[in-house]
């Protein structure tokens, strides 16, 4: 006799679906591993250009407009020496951190991919020492859903503005 038998037809179809759900488990988790990655890059790449935006502001940094002194806001303003960019002003604006100089619109910095969960600037000075800015920034990722939270970064920064 030649054929199968219902027996073997059943055995292959069963390694065959073994196969199958092994494979697609396979590139199930690679994709998934992949959309990790870009989120991750994505946040990283995000909160290394608000940083350097901030660094780049503050180091020519003249005069602290806002917050007021021993204040804190989600938006600072500063002049800087010799600029035709002041006042240059750092925000929160939803979830994004925008970027105006010489009073006119506000660009984003943070993209869609990525939230601002907190943007905290406090302003300290005394008699003694020069005005301070603590920053404090968060950022995560935002992801399709099932991921969850993928990556969350805070970061704090000081600034001491040049008399």
């Amino acid at each position: 006799m030649k054929g199968l038998t219902l027996i073997e037809v059943i055995i292959y179809l069963a390694i065959m679906a073994i196969f199958i759900s092994a494979t697609f488990l396979l590139v199930n988790q690679s994709l998934e591993n992949a959309e990790r990655v870009r989120i991750k890059t994505e946040t990283a790449a995000n909160l290394e250009l608000v940083m350097k935006k901030i660094e780049w502001a503050m180091n020519e940094a003249e005069i602290v407009n806002s917050p007021a002194v021993n204040a804190s806001s989600t938006q600072f303003s500063i002049n800087q020496f010799s600029s035709s960019f002041n006042p240059v002003v750092f925000a929160l604006n939803g979830d994004k951190i925008t970027l105006s100089k010489s009073g006119g619109s506000a660009v984003d910095l943070t993209n869609d991919s990525v939230q601002v969960n907190d943007f905290l600037v406090e302003h300290f000075s005394t008699v003694d020492n020069p005005s301070t800015l603590r920053i404090r920034l968060s950022i995560s990722g935002k992801s399709s859903g099932r991921l969850g939270q993928v990556a969350s970064t805070t970061v704090q920064m000081f600034f001491v503005v040049n008399p």
